[in-house]
């Protein structure tokens, strides 16, 4: 597990990590989509996104991804979310209980607000997954939160949510 010994989402207090809490939850996912061609997008604003990747393999943080002829290893880190008709069926990890290393800065409050609501327009870091709009909230668990406009869903990373706008 990716651990800070603080809150996750923002630097421990020595500044010694920058490993953010919805990093395990991101990996999580990636691994239950091995296999499958994706819309996978980073928070690269110029070669950030990546519309019809296989994903080769997940370990260790890294996820190995091929867009046409190119093999690309992305750090999970950096991915904002993923986008496959099989999201709708992948397993989150759940929340932890409260005040068992919850992810208080960033994550929870987030992840909090998106179980309050039903739709959204969504802006994330990143070309991939900006001003998203029209979005139904299917689910939250740890770090990620799933969403759905039509036919398209998406697994996107909490801590990589810039903006919640035209909520209800």
């Amino acid at each position: 597990m990716c651990n800070t010994g603080g809150c996750g989402c923002c630097p421990d207090p020595s500044g010694s990590s920058f490993c953010d809490c919805c990093v395990d939850p991101m990996q999580y996912v990636l691994e239950q989509l091995i296999g499958r061609v994706v819309r996978i997008g980073t928070t690269d604003s110029s070669s950030g996104t990546y519309p019809s990747a296989t994903i080769l393999s997940v370990n260790d943080y890294i996820v190995i991804i091929r867009q046409g002829a190119n093999t690309i290893a992305l750090p999970i880190c950096l991915v904002v979310g993923v986008q496959n008709t099989q999201v709708q069926n992948i397993a989150l990890l759940p929340p932890p209980l409260p005040g068992d290393g919850e992810c208080s800065c960033c994550e929870r409050p987030v992840r909090e607000f998106f179980n309050e609501i039903m739709t959204a327009d969504v802006d994330a870091l990143g070309p991939a997954f900006n001003n998203l709009s029209n979005m139904e909230i299917l689910e939250t668990g740890l770090g990620i939160v799933k969403l759905r406009d039509n036919n398209v869903f998406i697994a996107l990373s909490i801590c990589k949510v810039a903006s919640i706008l035209n909520f209800s």
